[in-house]
């Protein structure tokens, strides 16, 4: 197997991951799961080309591509990203791009440990 084979095969293994949201749920027993890919550096490049020099954008228009329902459908349109960005609590978003790997920044709390 050659390199290049290895490295997409390690690739594929990662599968669907989910994360779930109490604060988009139905109801505080009921939160939002949303399924997810891994982000991958052609997500990047679409992301980058789509909102160059600007970054928020960019990440959100990554979560968009990689959010998906349950049946592995697209959760969200792109376009919805203007909405989101509009309305979502920055600290419940942020959070979420964290843990589905689209940024990779400290919490508040970790930074309060330092």
């Amino acid at each position: 197997m050659s390199v290049l084979d290895r490295i997409k095969a390690q690739g594929a293994r990662t599968g669907i991951a989910d994360v779930k949201v109490p604060e988009w749920g139905e109801s505080p027993d009921k939160p939002l799961v949303i399924y997810y890919r891994k982000p991958t550096l052609n997500d990047a490049a679409e992301a980058l080309k789509a909102a160059p020099g600007n970054p928020i954008r960019q990440n959100v228009d990554v979560f968009c591509m990689i959010a998906q329902n349950a049946d592995g459908s697209p959760m969200f349109k792109r376009i919805d990203g203007v909405d989101l960005m509009q309305a979502a609590d920055p600290d419940v978003f942020g959070r979420l791009m964290r843990e589905m790997g689209i940024i990779r920044t400290e919490t508040p709390d970790d930074i309060e440990k330092n």
